[in-house]
């Protein structure tokens, strides 16, 4: 065949080839774009699409995600770069599957006291329209410098609680590795809340069974206290001065049952005195809690410490592994941190929020 013939042949397969590549990144961007605005009650935008064919990869530039119903200043979830693609590593072990990879991704569950402007779920909404992100199924997601907040915007006074410099792997989740065990999926987590704590979560978990079934450790370290005393006043009226605050949670669940416990730990606890305006009742509170932290605290360390058991049934195994873990961290912390006289969760009925 004559040269230039060959050449009038590969250069129309060339130019279309091309025009298919460069065409993709829009016509991704609409894609996903579309999906993700069909997650009910919630408006997305992305600012580009990044198409990497070579490494079997596209990338999500700059994605917010706003909570339609809520009046907020912050978007429910954002992310500087969220890259899908092929997990190459996994073909050694026979298996065709994909891994997420999210720069600084960033979340805020927001309450408030009307009940009105809130951010607080992630239903299996999120894990349906993800699934249609990329072709293959996802076995591996990576953090890097996340950031977890949990805020009141309305309350008086405001507050925000946050993780940040998050890293974190969750693994195995179609289990590419056939490893024996149950509990062949993990997560780890690493993080610094407050700016001052230490945060560490082990996470080993089976994503195939209905009920979930799972083994927690976590742990935060060492939190200064006072950086949360505009939490503290909204809930219990009080400021503390100085002090550390620690909490230590394990928990283990199957067969639509949980069993674990939360041991808070402070160090040094000084609360503040009331002002001129606080009512009787607030003078009583104030007194109340330092004569507990007086009667628990050891002398030696100048700590006090009790544990919080955890304990019932998960009545609706419907729910996502991750909403339960969610908010079985956050029930224990919120009723750890917050000082009183009876340190304790009984859930004998293990309940979500709508």
């Amino acid at each position: 065949m004559p040269t230039k013939k060959i050449f009038f042949i590969i250069l129309p397969i060339l130019l279309l080839l091309l025009i298919i590549r460069c065409a993709l990144p829009p016509v991704v961007h609409y894609f996903v774009e579309k999906k993700l605005n069909e997650i009910p009650g919630y408006k997305a935008k992305i600012e580009s699409i990044t198409i990497n064919l070579y490494r079997g990869s596209y990338e999500i530039n700059h994605l917010k995600l706003y909570k339609i119903a809520a009046h907020l200043p912050v978007p429910f979830f954002s992310a500087d770069l969220i890259d899908f693609q092929v997990q190459w590593h996994a073909l050694l072990h026979g298996r065709l599957v994909a891994q997420i990879k999210a720069v600084h991704p960033v979340i805020y569950f927001v309450i408030d006291p009307q009940g009105k402007n809130e951010q607080l779920t992630i239903d299996d909404h999120w894990r349906a329209v993800a699934s249609q992100l990329f072709p293959l199924p996802f076995n591996r997601i990576l953090i890097q410098r996340g950031e977890a907040n949990f805020s009141s915007y309305n309350s008086k006074p405001p507050f925000n609680l946050y993780i940040r410099q998050i890293s974190a792997t969750l693994d195995n989740l179609n289990k590419v590795k056939n490893n024996s065990k149950d509990l062949f999926a993990s997560l780890h987590v690493d993080g610094k809340a407050m700016d001052t704590a230490n945060v560490k979560l082990i996470l080993q978990f089976n994503p195939f069974l209905l009920n979930p079934t799972f083994l927690l450790k976590a742990w935060l370290e060492n939190m200064s206290i006072e950086k949360a005393n505009n939490f503290l006043q909204h809930y219990t009226k009080i400021k503390v001065n100085s002090g550390l605050f620690s909490l230590y949670v394990e928990a283990a669940a199957a067969k639509g049952k949980i069993k674990g416990y939360a041991k808070p730990l402070f160090k040094k606890l000084e609360i503040i005195n009331p002002d001129k305006h606080a009512s009787p009742i607030e003078y009583l509170y104030k007194e109340a809690i330092q004569l507990v932290v007086k009667i628990l605290e050891n002398s030696q360390q100048k700590t006090v410490a009790t544990k919080i058991k955890i304990q019932g049934n998960i009545n609706h195994p419907q729910k996502s592994l991750f909403s339960i873990i969610g908010y079985l961290l956050r029930h224990a912390f919120i009723q750890a941190l917050l000082p009183g006289i009876d340190h304790s969760i009984e859930m004998k009925d293990v309940t979500f929020p709508a």
